[in-house]
């Protein structure tokens, strides 16, 4: 066995758009008030102690993140201002510091953590008061497992979305270098068994190359899993899918979001939306802005907190099934 952490350790990673995929700039992000123009994101990582190498990487791509934003504007004319607290790599540090951004500092909403045990604690805080804190499938995942629970990978090739309002894209060999480099770092420390979640469906050809490639360069098998979504319309949805593969801001999605942060759903604008396919759409990249003005495919109408309950059930044991049977 190689110096570090032991390779029995799983680490859980989230790749998504703002962790549960989209469920739709267009009725769920918060409407800022009209006389603030920014929006306040608190970002909290170990940027001290045992955890600070890790932390500092993790805030560094954050701020990237943020000054790529502001640069193409802002998210509808507002600007994105991110306020940083160190949890010092200490859960309690961690939950107060939470605690601070929320009620001192009045952030939107807030992102970080790095490991499972600071995840647990600063979203006990968030859940607390009713504060968006992104990292749901992938936190619960991590607690069942006791496994390391590593940061939300935030951004993602949106081609399709990337003239909606809101959306920010970043080149699929973007991707699959970002995931290469984490994948690489945690091989470095010791860690063999690393479980990626995805709630983004074009993710997964890049994904799938990513892990391909880590394999062959370090003998790594790097899982990568998404929610079953077939087996969830099956089960719990009454609406039927737009097409094929596709899950956008419909039912699925908002019922995730009423569950996990109802204070963020406008369902007075929420639109049942099934335009015609293009026929082209399994062979090209359409821009989805020709033919649905919402971004929203499906029936969000339906959506309920109870369904949101019984999908990331499903979601969640599902994910663990599939790790622990990968990693036995």
């Amino acid at each position: 066995m190689r110096k570090g952490i032991t390779t029995t350790t799983v680490v859980v990673l989230l790749v998504a758009i703002i962790a549960i995929a989209a469920v739709a700039w267009y009725f769920t992000l918060p409407a800022p008030a009209p006389a603030v123009k920014e929006i306040k994101i608190g970002i909290i990582f170990p940027v001290s102690g045992a955890y600070a190498p890790f932390g500092m990487d993790c805030l560094k791509g954050v701020q990237t993140s943020i000054d790529m934003i502001n640069a193409e504007g802002g998210i509808e004319g507002y600007t994105v201002r991110g306020i940083v607290a160190d949890s010092q790599s200490t859960p309690t540090i961690g939950a107060s510091e939470t605690e601070r951004l929320i009620t001192f500092e009045k952030v939107d909403l807030i992102v970080g953590s790095y490991a499972g045990p600071l995840c647990m604690a600063n979203s006990e805080v968030a859940e607390k008061y009713g504060v968006p804190f992104f990292e749901a499938i992938a936190k619960e995942v991590a607690k069942r497992l006791d496994a390391v629970l590593l940061p939300t990978i935030s951004y993602t090739y949106i081609q399709a979305l990337r003239n909606y309002p809101g959306s920010v894209s970043i080149r699929s060999d973007t991707l699959k270098a970002l995931i290469k480099d984490v994948c690489r770092s945690l091989f470095k420390q010791g860690i063999e068994k690393i479980a990626i979640i995805n709630h983004h469906i074009p993710n997964d050809p890049i994904l799938r190359i990513a892990s391909e490639e880590l394999d062959g360069e370090l003998g790594i098998k790097v899982l990568y899993i998404m929610a079953p979504f077939s087996y969830i319309y099956e089960k719990v949805c009454d609406s039927k899918r737009w097409y094929g593969w596709i899950v956008h801001s419909e039912e699925v999605e908002t019922s995730e979001m009423l569950f996990l942060h109802p204070d963020l759903v406008k369902m007075d604008k929420a639109v049942k939306d099934y335009p015609p396919v293009p026929p082209d759409i399994d062979h090209f990249a359409v821009d989805w802005r020709t033919f649905s003005k919402s971004g929203g495919l499906g029936d969000p109408t339906v959506a309920t907190k109870e369904k949101g309950r019984k999908i990331l059930e499903i979601a969640v044991d599902y994910c663990v099934d599939i790790i622990k049977k990968a990693f036995k």
